[in-house]
Formats: C-alpha cells, structure tokens, sequence
C-alpha cells in the first residue's frame, strides 16, 4: 500500500524521548572521550529529587515528582490534568530571559501570590537592599540585547556563565537554581564530547552533506563572540579573566541541548535561537520530545510575573511531563548532548523554494511554515513508512498558484493543518515531481564525498567517528521520503490510482 498517507505515527509517551535523549542520559551515555567517574543511578536520581525540591522551594508551584521510566529520568504528574490545564506555575526569576531583568524585582513590586513566598527567600541573597550582581548583570545584557549590541543567543550564554559562576561560589551572587545545575555536564565534558569535540576534518569529510556540515564554524564563531562581549562589557563586573572559552563553549552546549519550545512551530534554521525556545531551570528535569502533540505547552503570565506549563491534552497520572524540543535531530543529540539516536531517526531538512514560488504565495507560505526568512522550506523529518504531513502538504502548496491557493484557504483546505487532501491530480503529480527534484539534490550532497570518505575512514568504527551515525540516520530519511514520492509521481500520473489514492487520504483525515 502506497506509503505517502498523511498521518503521524503514534508515539507513546514513555518512548518519545528518544532512545532516552535527557538530562540524566548526558551523564551516562558517552560515544567518546573519556569518564573519570559515572554516577550510579541511585546517586543521579538523589540529585535528581533534590532539584526538585530546591526549585519547588523557590516559588514553584505544581504537582509533578521525579520518576524512573527505565530508561531515564524524568518528571511524572501526581493526578490527572485536563487539557490546557496549568501544570506548574513557575517564577519568573526561575528561567534565563534577555527580555528583562527579573533579579531585579523587589518582592513588594511583585503581584499575586508569589509576594509572601519568595520575601521569605531574600535572606539566600535574591533581593538585598542594593542590587546584587545577577541584576546588574541583567540590566546590562537586557539593554545591549535590546539596542541590538549583543544577539540574544550572546545575551543568554552571557546569563548562563554568570548562572554557573554563581552556583560554584566564584561571583558575589546567588543562583537560581545550583542544584538544577549540578545535574548538567561538567565544565570540562565539552572537551570531549560534542560539537567541540569533533576533529574539524572528520566533520569535514563525514559531515559533508548533513545538516551538521558547518554547524562547528558557526559554533566557534559565535562562542568568540559571546567571550569578546563577556570579556569587553561584563568583565568590570565579574572580574578580569574569570570566564574562559570553556565556560562559554559549556554554555552553548547547554543553550541548544536544552532550550525548550513554547509551543509547536518550525525548526530553528541552523543554530540560530529564536525567541520561541525559552529556558526555564525546573523544566531541565524534564526530558524533551520532538512531538508536539507529546509535549507541554509554556505561557508567559506577565501580568502574575510567572511562567505557566501547560497540558497538550488530557493527560493521567503518573504520566510523563516533556518539553519541546524543536532542533531535536540525530545531528543535535551528537552535537549538544553527546548522545546516539538508535531508533525514530531525523534529520532537518533545507530545501529552496524561492525560484519556484511567485511573488502572492510567499506570505501564505510563511504563515503555515513553509517558507523561513530565507525562503527556505525548513522541516525536521522522521525516517517513517508516513510521510511527514507538513512536507508533503507543503509540496502542495508549492505547485499550487497563488489564486487557487487563496480559494483553498477560503474554503477551509488549511484546516486540518498540517493534514490536508490532495488538491487535483495536476496538483498532486506536481507537487511530487518538485518533492523528488529537490530531495535528488539533497542525496547527491550526501553522497558526493562518498569517494573521499572511503578512503580516509573506511576502516574507522563508529565509535571512533560518531559523525558516521548522523550521516547513515539521514541518508535513511532523505531515501525513505524520496522513495515515497516517486511512488506518488507515478500513482498522480494514473487518473484511477489517483481517484483511489484521494479516496484513502479523505477516509484517513476523517478518522484522524
């Protein structure tokens, strides 16, 4: 049966964390380099239970515990919640945010009921009577990232040093949350794994093709950056040579591995942050997902200065609360997290659309994310019998001009999105033709250093070169999603196949 109906797989929630990608596993699971000490188990989850408690002391309100699910560590609910129903309720002086200085804020400037309880904390140093070092720092990176002096990614590496400097003792201010941070990798892993940890010319070679291909260029340019901004304008601050290359390179790793999505959207493109991923300490006990169905949803209450974690549906008790995580890719989980994907594999793919769209499609295009800033259709794709429904109703998009495109949305074709029906065979052939056209580029990418790649590290395992796991996992999805729209090529091109296939996508998206 043709492959290209348009629903996602099912993914349990225990399972959605891949191959256990989370917090815990990033101090367990190694592809190289070498560990001086593992923790046990036992001694993770003390640590793990104690953060919990450290953060639900500072102000946290909700009923979440941590939880064993066998294959990593998490948080679970205690009861059940409805749908959209306010899970935790975080402070805001819990999360790292360029946007404004929430040290800064007096416990009788703050509303609700978070007054009472965190002026019982001023005495751990959160609020003296002259503003502490967290807030100056905070003011100063706020007005940079505002005037556009500093980038927001510079802005939060920045707030994650000092956040680290401060739960080791050597800057004159308190962390938000020290025990949340002792549960993240040592100063000293990025040095052996992760991006950083790539020999340059591996990546070169076996990286040639993949999403990750400059990922380690862009990374040493940006952490350069954020350490010139660090050393220039916040040094007066937290004294002359206090933060190396290795806090900032520490930092960056954190930044991507961990950053959490507010909601679902597309991929970040390359590694640039947007606004939509957040950073918010209690939900680094969490492990994160790829699904946006699986994942919580984040509010920000300005008007009660908190953070609001959110449920996607209703869920039961002793289920498992998950961020988003929207870069989450075998390339990411190797790069930030020093993990191997060895099930459910993605890749992020980049495909250009600019010179196949007029002028009148773009705007609709980019509201239903199918075109980025550099007009560009940037999705992460899972190797699946499925086809991505996003992809192929993109594709659609795509062929279609921009009239019947605006009689589409009128008559309510977009409103299942990202599930959709085929529009006509014309369309549909088209559509597929362009999916195969672009995705051929993406393979020969793939593979022309294939020569050159058996040369160098023929005989190499794959723990020897990790890079080899990312470029099998997305040779895999680029292959699988080619084939199936070669088959929807050749079954659009038949006017009977076509009417049947239509006719299975109809009774599909009703029972979805």
């Amino acid at each position: 049966m043709l492959r290209v109906l348009s629903l996602y797989p099912v993914i349990p929630a225990v399972l959605v964390a891949l191959c256990g990608i989370s917090l815990i596993v990033l101090g367990l699971v190694y592809p190289s380099g070498r560990v001086e000490h593992r923790p046990t188990l036992a001694e993770i989850q003390q640590k793990h239970e104690m953060a919990l408690a450290e953060v639900m002391h500072s102000g946290v309100s909700g009923n979440v515990s941590s939880k064993d699910f066998s294959d990593g560590l998490g948080l679970a609910l205690n009861s059940p919640v409805a749908q959209g129903q306010v899970i935790l309720t975080i402070p805001e002086h819990l999360a790292i945010s360029v946007d404004r200085p929430h040290s800064c804020v007096p416990p009788q400037e703050m509303t609700g009921g978070w007054r009472a309880r965190t002026w019982a904390m001023s005495g751990r140093g959160f609020w003296p009577e002259s503003p502490n070092l967290a807030c100056e720092v905070e003011r100063r990176v706020v007005a940079d990232v505002a005037r556009k002096k500093a980038t927001r990614l510079t802005g939060v590496l920045s707030l994650m040093v000092v956040e680290w400097l401060a739960a080791k003792g050597l800057v004159a201010s308190t962390a938000a949350a020290p025990e949340v941070l002792q549960l993240l990798p040592d100063l000293q892993w990025q040095q052996e794994n992760g991006l950083f940890a790539l020999d340059p010319e591996e990546l070169r070679v076996l990286g040639s093709g993949t999403s990750m291909h400059h990922w380690r260029d862009v990374a040493v340019n940006e952490t350069s950056v954020a350490l010139e901004y660090i050393t220039s304008e916040l040094g007066p601050l937290l004294g002359a040579g206090r933060v190396t290359l290795d806090h900032v390179r520490w930092a960056y790793l954190v930044v991507h591995g961990f950053g959490q999505g507010e909601g679902p959207g597309p991929p970040p493109e390359d590694l640039e942050l947007p606004s939509q991923v957040w950073f918010l300490w209690p939900l680094f006990l969490a492990r994160p997902t790829a699904e946006p169905e699986h994942a919580a949803l984040l509010r920000h209450n300005k008007a009660e200065q908190v953070y609001e974690v959110l449920a996607p549906r209703d869920m039961a008790a002793s289920e498992e609360l998950l961020f988003l995580d929207l870069r989450l890719t075998d390339a990411s989980a190797l790069c930030f997290r020093g993990v191997w994907v060895t099930a459910k594999h993605r890749a992020q793919l980049k495909l250009p659309l600019s010179s196949r769209l007029k002028g009148p499609s773009v705007p609709l295009m980019q509201k239903y994310g199918c075109l980025s800033q550099t007009q560009n259709l940037n999705l992460i794709v899972p190797v699946s019998r499925d086809v991505a429904p996003a992809f192929l109703s993109c594709m659609r998009m795509a062929a279609a001009d921009p009239e019947m495109l605006q009689r589409l949305e009128t008559r309510g074709w977009f409103d299942n999105w990202p599930l959709t029906l085929p529009i006509d065979q014309r369309n549909e052939q088209s559509a597929a033709q362009l999916a195969v056209e672009l995705l051929q580029k993406v393979l020969e990418r793939l593979t022309q250093s294939n020569n050159e790649l058996r040369q160098r590290f023929g005989s190499a395992s794959v723990v020897q070169r990790p890079c080899v796991r990312v470029r099998e996992a997305e040779t895999m999805v680029v292959v699988s999603l080619l084939k199936s729209m070669q088959e929807l090529a050749l079954l659009s091109s038949n006017e009977y196949l076509f009417e049947a296939l239509r006719d299975a996508q109809r009774e599909s998206l009703q029972e979805a």
